[in-house]
């Protein structure tokens, strides 16, 4: 309890101003018995309020600011209509269902907050409330508001997001002093013509609505500097919206905007003040060349903000083949997301965006990339996932600030020797490619934490990672799944560890050349990619089989693919086992086996996690349901944030979290290669 007092200096009496009872259980509360007659404010939030006294607003008459948040009141007794001084009333946070005609009578009010009740409408002498300039009514159950509501002439800020409002009222163009307004997560389907006529708006959130068009005026909103139009059917774009001179952040995420909406007077007026831009998850195949305008845009979103099966569905998210010419002239542009596209190309003078610290240009078609890409200093994250490029230019190494690079599913056959600058490298992906050997450039990434090697064509002769015998774990779903779930046989996909293996190995290598085996050493971040490099799976149904090679005899070779489901292999789990490896034990030269059996159930990439008869499910689950386990994989990258809220060890996208591309839009387990590698027993 706070209270706040002074002494009246005529008669000595105690006067208290400011008496806080928030949080305190109060279940009832009574102002005859409290001598109140004199407080100012009075704040009792976050008690058991249930009802309030009838005679509240006859004994409080010097109440200025009276705060019931968090209560549990259903109504408000009319007497309140009598605070004649009352400033500002915050009932938020109750279950109201309906307000007092009385309300209207506060003509003192100027701010009134009734933020998560029931409420379902507004009386209608609501427009007598003429002080009234901030009121906020999210997340009620409104469906529309009274006419009078256009008489609010001192309205300047107007919450009423998280409703059902489904129109607004005719004259709502006569509220002159509205600046900030939020009508989010409704119903409109229209706005009314005049709400092109508000001269003061600077703030405007119209997301998540059902708004097919926007007015066709909007001459008067010459002070607007925030449009938000994120989740609703708009497919064009009046030319007004190229026109506002004070823009400097619009958001257009997820419409059905098509081809080239974006009017060609777009950045000719705002390109002065513009710094955030997102088109994301529109089906646009164009972009202006006036874009190269908005020099001082910082943010730009241009790709996809749908999962993959939505896309599958609905061939949603855009389409576009090219930047303009001029998109060099972004100088101070700090996040870039492009992903998803059809980009084949990016202009040459990409390399002028020098702010540029966040890149995502994942899923398109790049081929290669221009060699001004090396000017990007200031680049942390770079994803360059699923395109086609097939070798990086020398001056990629010049991105000597790069912390987050991902080039997994591309087609390289190897890494440029500048790649020994990325000194700061803690994450790189190179999951799915073509590299044939371990590129030499990796002993030089001494800050690298995490490492993907999977699914490339590594071809040499096997070597077992030293103490790396760990047997084999599975899934845990209820009860562990053991390895008669995977056809009676110990997963394929880690490396070879035998004693018989590693004595073979090791002489094998010797009668091997530098040239033909690199030099590496072992690091923990090394040696667990390897492991995991591992898992090469040959095309599903049995169409190809992979055979045993490096150092097995032919013989050996046709013997252990005789043996089918008797193969046994070893697996690595634990970190704490690479991190104690010796410098002296570990300083050996470095091979993945290219030798997996191809007929086990994870080979098969229709992402079903396979079993050998229902019987054998029911008993390893009993009464568990195998459509308890169905889930929709959506690609980590969709979710990253801006650089200053990526945390890295969380954006890492492994190997077994790399999306697959299924031809069917149920994916039933995501039992990719290296999906349970670190799953208990």
């Amino acid at each position: 309890m706070m209270e706040d007092e002074h002494r009246d200096q005529q008669n000595g009496r105690t006067i208290c101003q400011t008496l806080d009872l928030s949080s305190t259980n109060l279940a009832a509360f009574s102002v005859s018995k409290a001598n109140l007659e004199t407080c100012s404010n009075l704040i009792l939030d976050y008690n058991d309020l249930s009802v309030l006294p009838e005679d509240v607003g006859g004994v409080l008459q010097g109440l200025r600011v009276l705060s019931l948040t968090g209560n549990q009141l259903e109504k408000l007794p009319s007497s309140l209509g009598k605070l004649e001084n009352l400033k500002e009333l915050s009932v938020s946070e109750n279950s109201l269902t309906s307000l007092p005609k009385s309300l209207a009578t506060l003509s003192s009010l100027t701010v009134l907050k009734l933020v998560g009740n029931k409420l379902k409408e507004l009386p209608e002498e609501f427009g007598a409330l003429k002080s009234l300039r901030r009121l906020e009514l999210d997340e009620n159950r409104l469906t529309a508001l009274p006419e009078s509501f256009g008489l609010l002439e001192s309205l300047e800020v107007l919450e009423a997001g998280d409703n059902s409002l489904e129109a607004l009222p005719s004259n709502f163009g006569l509220l002159k002093c509205l600046e900030i307004l939020n009508l989010s997560s409704n119903r409109l389907a229209t706005v009314p013509a005049t709400f092109g006529s508000l001269p003061s708006l600077r703030w405007v959130d119209l997301s998540g609505n059902k708004l097919t068009e926007l007015v066709d005026k909007f001459d008067s909103c010459c002070c607007l500097e925030k449009l938000f139009l994120t989740g609703n059917r708009l497919s064009t774009l009046p030319d007004w919206i190229g026109k506002l001179p004070k823009l400097q952040e619009i958001s257009l995420r997820d419409n059905q905007l098509k081809h080239k909406p974006l009017p060609e007077s777009f950045g000719e007026s705002s390109q002065e003040g513009l710094t955030y831009l997102d088109m994301s998850g529109n089906f646009i195949t164009e972009l202006p060349s006036t874009l190269g305008l908005l020099t001082r845009l910082d943010f730009l979103h241009l790709g996809s903000v749908i999962g993959v099966l939505e896309r599958q569905n609905f061939q949603n998210g855009n389409w576009i083949e090219r930047l303009p010419d001029n998109f060099g002239n972004l100088t101070l542009l700090r996040e870039l997301r492009a992903e998803e596209n059809q980009l084949s190309s990016l202009p040459e003078n990409f390399g002028e965006l020098l702010s540029l610290e966040f890149l995502d240009l994942g899923q398109n078609m790049l081929r290669s990339l221009p060699d001004s890409f090396g000017n990007l200093k200031k680049l942390r994250v770079c994803l360059l996932s699923k395109n086609n490029i097939q070798v990086l230019p020398e001056e990629f190494g010049n991105l000597d600030g790069l912390l987050d690079l991902r080039l997994d599913s591309n087609r390289l056959t190897g890494l440029p020797d500048s790649f020994n600058r990325l000194t700061n490298l803690e994450t790189l992906d190179l999951f799915d490619n073509h590299l044939t050997e371990l590129p030499k450039v990796l002993n030089y990434l001494d800050k690298l934490q995490r490492l993907d090697l999977d699914e490339n064509d590594f071809d040499m002769p096997a070597i077992s990672v030293p103490n790396f015998t760990k047997p084999n774990r599975y899934p845990s779903a209820g009860k562990s799944l053991t390895s008669k779930n995977w056809r009676t046989k110990i997963r394929p996909d880690e490396l070879i560890c035998s004693q018989k293996t590693t004595e073979v190995a090791e002489s094998e290598v010797k009668k091997d050349t530098d040239e033909q085996t690199p030099k590496i050493k072992w690091t923990s971040v090394l040696a667990q990619a390897l492991c995991k490099g591992t898992s090469m799976w040959q095309s599903h149904e049995g169409a190809s089989t992979r055979k045993f090679s490096g150092s097995e005899s032919p013989e050996e070779s046709d013997s252990r693919q005789s043996r089918g489901s008797r193969a046994t292999y070893s697996s690595y789990s634990d970190d704490d086992d690479l991190a104690d490896l010796d410098d002296d034990d570990c300083d050996l030269p470095v091979s993945i086996p290219d030798d997996q059996q191809s007929d086990s159930a994870l080979s098969q990439p229709t992402g079903e996690m396979m079993v050998t008869s229902e019987e054998n499910w029911d008993e390893e689950l009993e009464d568990v349901s195998c459509y308890e386990h169905d889930r929709i994989y959506q690609h980590p990258l969709n979710g990253l944030h801006k650089p200053e809220s990526l945390d890295p060890s969380f954006a890492f996208t492994p190997s077994d979290g790399h999306a697959m591309n299924l031809p069917s839009p149920c994916i039933n387990a995501d039992a990719e290669e290296g999906q349970f590698d670190d799953a208990d027993e």
